[in-house]
């Protein structure tokens, strides 16, 4: 509750491990529910108990870390509560670290694009850089915004899916092309997205794509791995 109005309905766990919007994050604060599980709520984890891998670096804790890198992680629990994902890699690099979650932050929480079409770019994205750890967490996220089955496994499958609405068709489209060896956007469907989005909301379904990309390559290049168990993309 904030200013006399309900933020968010739901279990004390339910509401540390999935937030509803920034401010609710912020309300809630500094819970570190890190360990060394997979118990993240940025949307780039599975909130399901088990054993993060991180195969190149050990698992960070707030101890461990110098005063810059507690003062990162601070920020980081502020925008979203707890410490996962990418950012127990970039914990390390703390200014870097606070830049990129209030980015974060804002495409998550913020944007005015809808969630479901927000997890379809995040799951092509994820998917076009076989990242195994953006994959699971999103795919979660889009049962959770009652994104279609058929869609997600299209994804999984790199095809088409069929039975598409307007705006899935659009923002697969874009995706398609933003994500392609030419990583252009051509015309029409840049046309299509600003009469249908506005300029604002094709400038962040554009980052959509560009920040969850940026991601993958931290998650990539230090092994980041999901447990076994979790919805993980084909070897």
């Amino acid at each position: 509750m904030s200013d006399g109005r309900i933020m968010q309905l739901g279990t004390p766990r339910e509401i540390c491990l999935t937030p509803s919007s920034g401010r609710v994050a912020r309300i809630v604060g500094s819970v570190n529910l890190l360990s060394d599980s997979i118990e993240s709520r940025d949307g780039l984890n599975h909130p399901q108990k088990g054993k993060m891998r991180m195969a190149r670096l050990e698992l960070p804790t707030r101890e461990k870390l110098d005063v810059d890198g507690q003062g990162a992680w601070d920020h980081v629990m502020g925008n979203r509560g707890h410490i996962g994902g990418p950012f127990t890699v970039l914990v390390d690099s703390p200014e870097l670290c606070k830049r990129v979650s209030d980015v974060g932050a804002y495409i998550r929480f913020e944007s005015d694009l809808d969630k479901g079409l927000r997890t379809i770019a995040v799951m092509m994205t994820a998917r076009e850089f076989n990242c195994r750890f953006e994959w699971a967490g999103w795919t979660k996220q889009a049962r959770e915004a009652n994104v279609p089955e058929a869609i997600i496994e299209a994804i999984r499958e790199r095809r088409i899916p069929e039975n598409l609405t307007a705006d899935q068709e659009l923002v697969m489209a874009f995706g398609r092309q933003i994500l392609s060896a030419k990583h252009r956007v051509d015309k029409e469907t840049y046309d299509a997205a600003l009469d249908r989005f506005g300029l604002k909301g094709t400038i962040d379904l554009a980052m959509t794509f560009g920040y969850f990309a940026m991601l993958t390559f931290t998650l990539n290049s230090f092994e980041v791995d999901v447990p076994e168990g979790h919805d993980v993309l084909p070897t």
